[in-house]
């Protein structure tokens, strides 16, 4: 959802753009957090299992990060 921001509509940065937008805002746990329970599901679909299932494992084991 970030890279709906205005400042991506119109030029995508790579990665690293998007990892120091992320820093400079101290969004960069929050975003680790995604990437892991992305990781997560991806490998647990790969592995068979149920995408709903799959998600509530995820969101368990890469809860919203508090501050």
């Amino acid at each position: 959802h970030h890279f709906t921001s205005n400042k991506f509509k119109t030029n995508p940065p790579d990665l690293l753009g998007f990892y120091k937008w992320c820093v400079s805002r101290d969004v960069g746990d929050e975003n680790e957090q995604t990437i892991r329970r992305a990781l997560t599901v991806s490998k647990l679909v790969a592995e068979g299992h149920d995408i709903e299932k799959s998600i509530k494992i995820a969101w368990d084991n890469h809860p919203l990060i508090t501050r």
